[in-house]
């Protein structure tokens, strides 16, 4: 675990990528409303609409760890992720806005990010001790 000092250096760039990430997800998803659905199919529609959802929950996932930082060791699943929701998300918003095929493979491993960022967390709480997990 890190230290105090280095904790909240951490929590406070971490804060604001979260911020960041957050806002561009809320933007993107006004976009999609406003502009891209009368551009695209609906089937486009709700890759871009899985993209946003994924990306959201994603930042939740993550303003969580702001929580939980002095409690358990988030590194692994902050950075895994932040680059499964990159990779995953903007793979879906390419695809959609540029009609990049290839972008529909390279989803699944921002996907396969999200997933062992999930086994990242899952793993830190059963390294916590009984008295930082609790």
């Amino acid at each position: 675990m890190p230290r105090r000092s280095n904790l909240k250096m951490m929590n406070r760039r971490w804060g604001t990528v979260i911020g960041v990430l957050g806002a561009v997800g809320v933007a993107l998803g006004a976009i999609g409303t406003h502009v891209i659905k009368s551009r695209v199919t609906p089937d486009r529609l709700e890759t871009w609409k899985t993209g946003v959802f994924y990306h959201l929950a994603h930042v939740l996932a993550l303003a969580v760890t702001m929580a939980l930082a002095d409690r358990i060791d988030v590194t692994w699943c902050r950075r895994l992720w932040l680059a499964g929701t990159i990779v995953f998300a903007a793979s879906l918003y390419l695809l959609v806005l540029l009609d990049l095929r290839i972008m529909g493979a390279i989803a699944p491993i921002g996907g396969s990010l999200l997933i062992l960022g999930w086994l990242a967390f899952a793993l830190a709480w059963t390294k916590a001790s009984p008295t930082e997990g609790s």
